[in-house]
């Protein structure tokens, strides 16, 4: 029987990027009070972990640059598939003049570590937020869209509803320049 290999997240897939108008940080910059998902109207977000049996021993918040801030996080969940969770999560108050974008190699089947890719745009901060091939190309696999246009999309992709639903999809152009899920 044939083993096909799973996708793995890694830092030589495509990454949102941030870049600023102005990257000078503000001396005493407070960071914007954090929206999620369960803030977002219409959406519908189980947590993932019950706050009841978390006990956080650690959180900090830091400003990255005006209108970015990291937050990272370490906490112990008590019984069950319980354990350490670290986590880092970065907000952008897209208010505040803050552009994010898509980084990838130039070439749709290349790879090239995220730190070269944000280095070469001069952002200020990357989150890897792909899959790539890791027994062949290295190539990301994900939807990308860049500056409004469609960069690469697989013709079968694993997507999200609005009722939090995961679903495999096709995707297909809807107009020249952004991608659209069928079901």
């Amino acid at each position: 029987m044939p083993v096909f290999p799973r996708p793995r997240p890694a830092a030589l897939a495509g990454a949102l990027v941030f870049a600023l108008a102005s990257t000078a940080p503000a001396a005493h910059a407070e960071p914007p009070p954090p929206t999620t998902a369960v803030d977002l109207p219409g959406v519908a977000v189980a947590p993932a972990v019950d706050p009841a049996r978390r006990i956080e021993t650690a959180r900090s918040t830091r400003p990255v640059a005006p209108g970015v801030s990291l937050s990272s996080f370490d906490w112990y969940e008590l019984g069950g598939a319980g354990g350490w969770i670290r986590g880092d999560a970065l907000t952008v108050d897209l208010t505040a003049g803050t552009k994010v974008d898509y980084l990838y190699p130039g070439h749709v089947a290349a790879a090239e570590p995220l730190s070269a890719q944000a280095n070469r745009t001069r952002a200020v901060a990357a989150v890897n937020g792909d899959f790539f091939d890791i027994n062949n190309s290295n190539a990301p696999r994900g939807v990308g869209v860049q500056d409004g246009r469609t960069v690469k999309s697989p013709e079968v992709t694993i997507a999200v509803t609005v009722n939090g639903v995961t679903q495999r999809t096709e995707v297909t152009t809807a107009f020249p320049t952004w991608p659209r899920a069928t079901a």
